[in-house]
């Protein structure tokens, strides 16, 4: 088994048109070669995207009757708007990895936020409204310095 060393970890974040931040964090949990190219190997990542979410006050009090999500709610797409980012930072997380070919590569994952819907129908634990986050993914991997 062939562990790794964490380099590199920014948490990333989201200001919504309707006041509302998020932060994302990236955490890569397990790095795995699946193969090999001419310029050394190819890296399967395991990965968790971690969420907080801190609506506004009052839009936290709009959603106090609101029930709890009962799961996932993705699939009613009637209920759901979009909500534009003002501002946004992207997640990221870098690991040293030593390869079977004994050199040691970089290997990162960067997340950057696209688009976000909402739905006000429920809430959170914390009477947050229900966000859903589409995500650009990107994967770096380089020859550690």
């Amino acid at each position: 088994m062939n562990l790794f060393k964490v380099v590199e970890s920014i948490p990333g974040y989201i200001v919504l048109e309707d006041g509302t931040f998020i932060v994302i964090r990236v955490v890569i949990g397990y790095i795995k070669e699946v193969g090999r190219s001419p310029v050394g190997p190819n890296f399967g990542i395991a990965h968790r995207v971690f969420l907080y979410v801190e609506a506004p006050e009052e839009l936290k009090a709009k959603m106090r009757d609101k029930p709890i999500a009962p799961g996932d709610v993705s699939s009613e797409h009637d209920i759901w708007e979009e909500i534009a980012i003002k501002e946004k930072r992207d997640a990221y997380e870098a690991c040293l990895y030593r390869a079977s070919d004994g050199k040691t590569y970089k290997v990162g994952l960067r997340l950057e936020p696209a688009i976000v819907a909402r739905t006000t129908r429920y809430r959170d634990a914390n009477y947050n409204p229900i966000y859903f986050i589409r995500w650009n993914i990107s994967y770096e991997t380089g020859r550690a310095a």
